[in-house]
């Protein structure tokens, strides 16, 4: 019950409710403010940066090949340049553009110890840039198996026909 004043003016009564503020309004304008600090935060948030091809590689766009159904490409390396001591890496392997099914890539040592696997990569894109399991000393490694696990693309996530190629991954 809120307190009120009752005066009397001229013959009338005239009623003054001391107001608190309304509830109501607090929480929607308070809704507003975050809604609002939300949007300048995920505008001003950095793009995710594009991982490197190695050997300096580019990739064509999907809309300027011709895509192949009867056949899978996959991309072969000799070799990749990382770097020592550090998760992070700055490359990232392509699916190209003629391809008609996801690619998950997995990078992995002569021992068979998986040193990074991808996201599903679709056609005409690069995976994320590689973050290793755990980061490699300053050395050479050959023989280190990157392997190219495929996939449809039509919601069934059918296995295909993959590929596993030996390089020497240098490490500096």
């Amino acid at each position: 019950m809120s307190k009120c004043e009752v005066s009397m003016k001229k013959g009338k009564y005239q009623t003054a409710a001391r107001r608190k503020g309304n509830p109501v309004v607090f929480v929607l304008a308070a809704v507003v403010l975050v809604a609002m600090i939300a949007v300048l935060l995920l505008m001003r948030r950095p793009e995710k940066q594009q991982a490197k091809l190695p050997n300096g590689e580019t990739v064509q766009p999907s809309d300027a090949v011709e895509k192949r159904t009867d056949s899978i490409a996959i991309p072969g390396y000799e070799g990749i340049s990382l770097k020592a001591d550090s998760k992070e890496q700055e490359i990232g392997f392509p699916n190209p553009a003629q391809n008609t099914c996801y690619f998950q890539i997995s990078l992995m040592l002569e021992d068979g110890t998986l040193l990074w696997q991808s996201g599903l990569v679709e056609p005409g894109e690069i995976s994320e840039p590689i973050t290793l399991e755990e980061p490699l000393a300053a050395g050479v490694y050959p023989n280190a198996l990157l392997k190219f696990d495929c996939y449809t693309m039509d919601g069934t996530m059918r296995a295909l026909n993959g590929a596993a190629t030996k390089m020497t991954l240098h490490v500096s």
